[in-house]
């Protein structure tokens, strides 16, 4: 399950692939698996940069679905680039699965992390519910040795992150292991704006137990489905 984002952000045409036969840079600005950081946007972004021996990946969201994620993060891991991953304002949820893909993590001065359990939903008897618990589970064992290497922590100290919804300023996240170097700080304004924080993104950012105060926003109305 996922879940699309219907509107037109302004930063649409940012989110293309821009190489030269040596650098290449890709954006995920928005919900993932919505209009400007989906699968099939950055496959094709990703075979656009097919003669580049260097790709940025410059990453700002709040999350989004994990069918859309899982396989970015494959089609990072398995490319043959030197892939480096920018944190440009915030990269929560399965965007911090995505940024584990790259060779090199940087994340801005301001910027911010979230790791967190596997989320979505079911309408159904409990059957349904009890299902759904054992196909999250295994959602969050296909991740868990993603971050337990990046961390060095055991399976089980990551699952207790993940049960904490665990949030990282970047030197948080810097001490942690979670990043390779801090950098300039962004314009926070400018960050939240590609980051898929309205529409579709109001319902995941509601979801999250721990956010910080400039997270909080009105309630879309629309119900949630997508893993997290």
């Amino acid at each position: 399950m996922q879940h699309r984002h219907t509107g037109t952000p302004a930063n649409l045409d940012r989110a293309t692939a821009k190489a030269t036969s040596k650098t290449a840079d890709i954006y995920l600005f928005g919900v993932i698996g919505g209009e400007t950081a989906n699968l099939d946007q950055f496959k094709r972004n990703l075979d656009a940069a097919k003669k580049a021996d260097t790709i940025n990946v410059y990453i700002n969201t709040v999350g989004g679905a994990f069918n859309d994620g899982l396989p970015i993060y494959n089609l990072l891991e398995q490319h043959p680039a030197k892939i480096t991953v920018k944190i440009m304002g915030y990269c929560l949820s399965i965007g911090s699965v995505i940024m584990l893909a790259a060779d090199k993590i940087e994340c801005a001065a301001n910027g911010m992390i979230m790791i967190h359990r596997a989320q979505g939903f079911t309408y159904g008897d409990a059957g349904d519910h009890a299902k759904t618990a054992t196909v999250l589970q295994k959602h969050e064992a296909a991740i868990i040795p993603h971050y337990a290497s990046k961390l060095r922590k055991t399976p089980n100290e990551v699952q207790a992150l993940l049960n904490a919804e665990t949030w990282y300023t970047a030197p948080e996240a810097k001490a942690a292991g979670l990043i390779d170097a801090i950098i300039g700080s962004v314009d926070p304004d400018t960050a939240s704006d590609g980051a898929g924080m309205t529409g579709s993104g109001r319902d995941i950012i509601n979801a999250y137990k721990c956010k910080p105060g400039t997270l909080c926003l009105p309630h879309s109305g629309q119900g949630r489905g997508h893993y997290s």
